[in-house]
């Protein structure tokens, strides 16, 4: 049987007597247009490629790109101001926040950073009593200092994003006594040209503002006419005031043209002397800031389809001799059949399930919060008060019932079963890397640190230099008279038994980690006794003919971080190796 040939249309005709009522509605309809592919599909090979398709799109669907906004505001002091800037950055939830004039208060950033502690939080401090500068990143973008721009007053250079997507935002208080640091700003195009310069820059220009121009209006407005470079940069935000004492337009965002949009807005004051100013850039990023993707698979579809599709697996594993070439297809159909039942689906909010009871008192606390915030009445705030109360003894109550019920599950009997239950709590998980530094500089894009990992696991794992020692002839003439032994009398097959396999996966572990055949411990422990009867034959056919599938004499390799740091070099990352999940039970 040939899995290309035309004929391809398994059972086409006959009924699989499914339990409904063990299926959601979802799942069902997901299982009969499962079926519908795998019986009017004219050849394997098409199906599979279908199948294939279905798991690159998916893949794509985990890494979103979103638009995203930026909030630019200079605070007049984040101590004076810090509820309502909090207030402001809540309603409007923007995935990048920049405040200038901080006064660069250490414990009102503390503050800011314990309210957003879904944000990266990057300050420094200022050059007089009104500076300091702070940017706000979400942590679903990539974000990091640039090192050779660092500890500078009044000044922020972040690296944002990663591969195309990157771009350095720059943010800047430039006080009225002092000049722009325009010639900083040319090395930092040097540096990246995609640069979005931001800030309270205190420069008045007709250009932009309804002011009077000042010195620093014209200096600016000379440097972006000056060159090339600087002529693709343009000012979003022109003539709208930013100051509640003047018609002056002195908080900017300067963007080069490809990533410019006309899409902003100057909002209310929050009572200082500044209107924050809110932009939409035209570009969109990979992020979660809005949705987050939920991947699920569909483990009770795929034990019932495999049931059914036993039969055919069956005859075309006879016609094709349980051979190696065999295997691998069967391999292939394995791992995209869980791919065809992953589904992703978009959240706005990941958060931890709560007793209904519960979650309907969160909703009402929050009508009466906005109730209080409207009208600023006593009763709401009395009222609030009390439920904020109740939602939290109710809180307290339903995590020791949880933690309660967990411990009841451990067996203290069992030593065994007790240490295997609790030893997930005492595990140390190593951070996950974002960038390799090599040559001073960091590398966060995965294909070059791909590529840094290449050449130095290489050198590491590249095949031994023979150096004609004792030793060494010696150990090669044995390898060569036990080859030439096993080529004489080959040894007598083994024998696998159907209770040797079924043995064999019940001890592996319950895991999702695959190999480079895309087989995970899950799948093998799912499979159906119709399905290792298959395996079984394989198996044996395999130890007779002394030949296995290629690919499982290849390793995946991943990367761990021996230390806690994300941005770490390559000589403090120790690899792992993931082999063939078939290759476990042998």
């Amino acid at each position: 049987m040939n899995p290309s040939a035309i004929t391809f249309k398994p059972n086409q005709k006959k009924s699989y007597p499914i339990l409904a009522d063990l299926l959601t509605k979802a799942e069902l309809n997901i299982f009969q247009d499962l079926l519908h592919e795998w019986t009017d599909t004219p050849t394997l090979d098409l199906l599979l490629d279908n199948w294939s398709n279905h798991r690159d799109k998916a893949d794509s669907m985990m890494i979103i790109k979103q638009n995203v906004s930026l909030l630019l505001l200079n605070v007049s002091s984040l101590n004076r101001y810090f509820i309502d800037a909090i207030n402001l950055v809540d309603s409007m939830q923007p995935p990048i926040v920049v405040l200038n004039g901080t006064h660069h208060d250490e414990n009102s950033v503390k503050q800011f950073i314990s309210h957003f502690f879904n944000f990266n939080v990057f300050s420094m401090k200022g050059s007089n009593v009104f500076g300091g500068v702070l940017i706000a990143v979400h942590k679903s973008i990539r974000s990091q200092r640039v090192a050779k721009f660092n500890n500078l007053p009044n000044i922020i250079v972040l690296e944002i994003g990663s591969d195309t997507d990157m771009f350095q935002l720059v943010t800047c208080y430039s006080p009225p006594a002092e000049s722009i640091p325009l010639d900083l700003f040319d090395r930092l195009l040097q540096h990246n040209p995609n640069s979005i310069f931001t800030g309270d820059l205190n420069a008045k220009h007709s250009s932009w503002s309804k002011s009077i121009e000042n010195r620093k209006g014209r200096a600016l407005f000379n440097w972006l006419s000056s060159s090339q470079a600087h002529t693709s940069l343009e000012i979003i935000n022109k003539y709208v005031p930013t100051s509640t004492r003047s018609t002056a337009t002195i908080d900017i965002i300067i963007a080069p043209t490809h990533m410019s949009s006309k899409s902003f807005s100057v909002l209310a004051t929050i009572g200082n002397d500044h209107h924050p100013v809110l932009w939409h850039p035209s570009f969109k990023m990979s992020s979660t800031v809005h949705y987050y993707p939920i991947k699920r698979t569909r483990w009770n579809l795929l034990e019932v389809f495999l049931t059914c599709t036993g039969l055919y697996w069956h005859k075309l594993a006879t016609s094709m001799s349980h051979s190696v070439a065999f295997f691998v297809l069967y391999e292939r159909f394995l791992s995209l059949c869980v791919s065809r039942l992953t589904t992703i689906t978009f959240r706005k909010t990941i958060r931890p399930s709560l007793p209904p009871h519960i979650v309907v008192m969160i909703d009402q606390k929050r009508r009466y919060l906005k109730s209080f915030r409207q009208t600023r009445h006593p009763y709401f705030a009395r009222v609030l008060r009390d439920m904020a109360k109740l939602i939290q003894k109710q809180l307290f109550l339903h995590k020791r019932k949880s933690w309660l019920a967990y411990c009841n599950s451990l067996n203290d009997c069992d030593t065994t079963a007790f240490w295997k239950k609790a030893k997930r709590h005492f595990i140390s998980k190593s951070a996950p890397i974002e960038g390799f530094i090599a040559n001073n500089e960091i590398a966060p894009s995965p294909m070059h640190m791909c590529t840094i990992a290449k050449l130095y696991y290489e050198e590491q794992f590249s095949s031994h230099q023979f150096m004609q020692s004792e030793t060494e002839i010696e150990a090669n003439n044995a390898d060569i008279e036990i080859e030439e032994a096993l080529r004489n009398k080959p040894p007598i097959p083994i024998q696998i038994t159907y209770q040797h396999l079924r043995r064999s996966v019940a001890s592996l572990k319950n895991k999702n980690s695959t190999g480079i055949d895309g087989i995970s411990n899950r799948i093998i422990k799912l499979l159906p006794p119709n399905h290792l009867s298959i395996i079984l034959s394989c198996l044996n056919n395999f130890a007779v003919t002394l030949q296995t599938p290629s690919h499982w004499h290849v390793a995946k390799m991943i990367l761990l971080s021996k230390t806690k740091s994300k941005v770490i070099a390559i000589d403090e990352t120790r690899p792992i190796s993931l082999l063939p999940c078939f290759l476990k039970i042998i």
